[in-house]
């Protein structure tokens, strides 16, 4: 179990950072010098000309497996730690992970992304955009959620149901 739990969290922490590099390298990008480093037709600029336009596209599923991650991380290393510390296991998790984030979620990421973001930005987003697709169903309902458009049905009104009255007119 040990062992497992540390591939883990290897592979979390790779999620982890290679998301927040995305999100740090958006940021830190600027559109006029992608056009000069790719050609405009590529399928890489068109993703990301969307994600331009549409910035909550790029960030949701960026947030939702950033925070997933992270909370699965702590969740591993406490579960590992019981054993070890028991009563202290949930403290020294905190700590762990609130030093990680520090270090791996907030100063890895822009570090990697400072000198070239326009280059990590084209490198990353052809995987990224496939598990952005894979993330749409749930982050359209967020969206609409967001919006206040619940369950809309085709007439654009909202889905709630009339409950016709017993009265009689």
């Amino acid at each position: 179990m040990t062992l497992l739990g540390l591939f883990g969290i290897f592979l979390l922490i790779i999620i982890s950072i290679s998301l927040a590099t995305i999100e740090a390298a958006f940021y830190l990008a600027k559109r006029r010098n992608l056009h000069k480093m790719a050609d405009e037709d590529s399928p890489e600029m068109e993703k990301l000309g969307h994600y331009f336009e549409d910035p909550p596209s790029i960030l949701m599923p960026i947030h939702i497996g950033t925070y997933t991650a992270h909370v699965a991380m702590t969740v591993i290393l406490t579960v590992l730690l019981l054993d070890l510390l028991s009563h202290w296991a949930v403290l020294v998790a905190l700590v762990t992970m609130f030093v990680y984030l520090l270090i791996f979620r907030l100063t890895l990421p822009y570090a990697i992304a400072r000198r070239a973001p326009e280059r990590v930005l084209l490198t990353l987003i052809r995987p990224f955009h496939r598990y952005a697709i894979l993330l749409r169903p749930i982050t359209t309902l967020l969206r609409r959620r967001a919006a206040g458009l619940d369950d809309e049905d085709s007439n654009g009104q909202s889905g709630s149901v009339r409950v016709p009255s017993t009265h009689s007119e």
